[in-house]
């Protein structure tokens, strides 16, 4: 990774026409139905075929439904209905260019009355599963999905921001194009810290306005290793020392000293880049580049699309 003044970004992007998307799995619900309102003309679908236009304003209910001893998935709105998946009970599907709300359900750790991180933009997938509650999965660019992370709250330092969101962009990235994190095709992260990274959708986006603004400026750029996007670990903070028991998966990322988290109770996995000194390092005036070449090796930064 260079050192420069200017932004790292010298070869061509690595995709260049459409943006990916990323499928991300909604964890906390778990309801047998759901009830989705949108601020746009929606399209239905099952599987790959377009069953209607939904005028916006309308809500939408999707649940199972047996008929003569047969499973159907029934949609209805204000003014119609429609039986589904016969006996298979597959993909059910809600597309928009708004938002879209689902009504009965409220994000478990996150939400409240006020804001109850339920509102999507995009795509929602409705898979009913044996245990007859719904997966439910949303599917949206990736800048729109970095739209939503509610992993920087809005008063750090922008040059620490700037290398959070390359890293969950990279992040995403490699999970939607080059490897699966779950044993499952129907998404690629889930919207759980722990698993992944935290994602709130569009209620996060609505009340942190900023955040669509220092993503653009990050160019979609994302984190490289012999020209291949990779994951850059990121926590909270160490004690002093980064960890590297993940080289063998990550050999760009070697332990080191972490002078600014001397004395603090360690926080995360501790691999890769430390949210604590990266704060110290962006309000000492550390460009992006170096916050990011001070905690990863071998390493360059490249426009994705």
């Amino acid at each position: 990774m260079q050192k420069s003044s200017a932004p790292l970004k010298k070869e061509a992007p690595l995709y260049s026409t459409n943006i990916p998307k990323v499928k991300v799995k909604i964890t906390g619900f778990d309801k047998a139905f759901a009830e989705v309102s949108t601020t746009a003309d929606t399209e239905l679908w099952e599987r790959e075929n377009k069953i209607a236009t939904i005028p916006s304003g309308q809500t939408i209910k999707i649940f199972r439904q047996i008929v003569n001893d047969e499973k159907f998935i029934k949609v209805s709105t204000d003014t119609n209905e429609w039986l589904l998946g016969k006996n298979s009970l597959g993909r059910i599907s809600l597309k928009t260019n708004g938002v879209l709300t689902i009504n009965n359900y409220r994000n478990p750790r996150f939400g409240s009355e006020r804001t109850q991180y339920n509102s999507f933009r995009r795509i929602l997938h409705f898979y009913p599963n044996a245990e007859k509650t719904m997966l439910v999965v949303n599917e949206l660019p990736i800048e729109e999905y970095l739209w939503g992370l509610g992993e920087e709250p809005s008063d750090e330092p922008v040059a620490k921001k700037h290398a959070i969101f390359t890293l969950a962009r990279s992040y995403a990235l490699v999970y939607s194009t080059q490897k699966r994190k779950f044993n499952t095709d129907l998404y690629d992260l889930e919207d759980d810290p722990a698993t992944s990274q935290l994602y709130l959708g569009h209620d996060w986006e609505r009340y942190h306005v900023e955040q669509k603004k220092l993503i653009a400026e990050t160019e979609e750029d994302v984190l490289t290793h012999k020209g291949l996007p990779v994951i850059g670990p990121y926590f909270t903070q160490s004690a002093g020392r980064s960890s590297d028991k993940w080289s063998s998966q990550y050999p760009w990322c070697r332990a080191r000293e972490l002078p600014y988290d001397k004395g603090l109770t360690p926080k995360g996995h501790g691999v890769g880049l430390s949210g604590h000194s990266a704060r110290i390092l962006a309000e000492k005036g550390k460009t992006t580049e170096e916050i990011l070449q001070y905690f990863f090796t071998d390493v360059d930064v490249r426009g994705a699309y």
